[in-house]
């Protein structure tokens, strides 16, 4: 008898608590945040091919083989998922080259702004040589960050000098 009285209790006791979670649980889990996700739909290789009066690089996408002392240019395009500000895509740019297991170059690092009322940037572009090349492979690995949503992607590829 004592014993279906302390089962009789814990049974009300676990139906309470089972009908609390209830009235809670959907205030809890209810959000309105909305998350972004920065995608891109490819990348290539570029080279240099004239400056324009603006002063911003024409490049024409190529193989990933350069000439030694050419200029190397990664262009990533098609980038969406980005949060805007103002209109404007505020994105960082990380750019790491490596030749084997050595780091070649120092790390570039810069942040840009878009225009981009839309929610979609036809391309980015990032200057890889700092500096000239030796003769050989290299790899890169390129992170690019939006700093308003917090999205990142990245981007790793290989291009050889020769």
């Amino acid at each position: 008898m004592k014993t279906t009285l302390i089962l009789g209790i814990v049974a009300i006791i676990v139906i309470v608590l089972a009908a609390v979670v209830l009235l809670v649980l959907p205030a809890v889990t209810t959000s309105t945040a909305i998350s972004y996700l920065l995608d891109y739909q490819g990348y290539s290789f570029a080279r240099l091919t004239s400056i324009a009066e603006d002063g911003s690089p024409q490049l024409e996408a190529t193989s990933s083989s350069f000439a030694p002392g050419e200029d190397v240019y990664i262009v990533i395009y098609g980038i969406s998922g980005f949060k805007t500000q103002d209109g404007m895509a505020k994105l960082n740019m990380d750019i790491r080259t490596t030749a084997g297991s050595d780091l070649n170059m120092p790390a570039i690092n810069q942040d840009f702004e878009y225009p981009a009322p839309s929610g979609y940037i036809d391309n980015v572009y990032g200057y890889i040589v700092k500096e000239r090349l030796q003769s050989g492979r290299y790899s890169i690995t390129l992170a690019l960050r939006d700093s308003v949503g917090g999205g990142v992607v990245t981007v790793t590829g290989d291009f050889t000098v020769s």
